[in-house]
């Protein structure tokens, strides 16, 4: 998922700022990670500003990806709660994370030599930890509604408080471009 997916119009808006600021035409496109910048070739002014808020931005978008992962893991656990022997499974969102934003990941990705094999780690590159509960249950279902429940609340407050600080970002930036 992109940085433009994640901020809609605002930052399509930042980026053909940047390119009028240059006083060139965006003829020049650059696609990458699912985002298309203008950049100015000649004095590399736009490309600059595009590298840096990249790199500014890409902390939160990975942080966004794995928020909304962890989301679906949680919401899992949440509507298997009656499910005989099903466990809770959720991951460590800092070192997933830290190991994303590094480029080396904690789990090395498993190859599949046959199609029909499963996979080696969960759907975003992350293996999923079985979580330990704190009072067991009769049909082996390890899902603790009041775990779960504040796990998932956290996470969703997490989130929204991630994208509210891009978006103020984004805003600042805007507000400094315009003037």
């Amino acid at each position: 998922m992109g940085l433009l997916k994640l901020c809609g119009k605002n930052y399509t808006m930042l980026m053909a700022k940047i390119a009028a600021l240059t006083g060139k035409t965006s003829q020049n496109l650059v696609r990458g990670r699912g985002t298309v910048h203008a950049f100015d070739t000649v004095n590399g002014i736009g490309g600059k500003m595009v590298s840096r808020l990249d790199r500014d931005f890409s902390f939160f978008q990975k942080a966004l990806e794995l928020r909304s992962a962890r989301q679906q893991v949680l919401a899992s656990n949440i509507a298997n709660a009656d499910t005989p022997n099903y466990k809770a499974r959720d991951f460590d969102f800092s070192s997933v994370l830290k190991n994303a934003l590094s480029r080396n990941p904690a789990y090395p990705v498993l190859e599949r030599t046959d199609p029909r094999h499963l996979s080696g780690a969960g759907a975003s590159g992350f293996n999923l930890q079985y979580r330990m509960p704190y009072q067991s249950s009769l049909d082996g279902n390890t899902v603790e509604m009041d775990v779960e429940r504040n796990k998932y609340m956290d996470n969703a407050i997490r989130y929204e408080g991630d994208l509210t600080i891009m978006t103020g970002r984004i805003k600042t930036m805007l507000a400094a471009i315009q003037g």
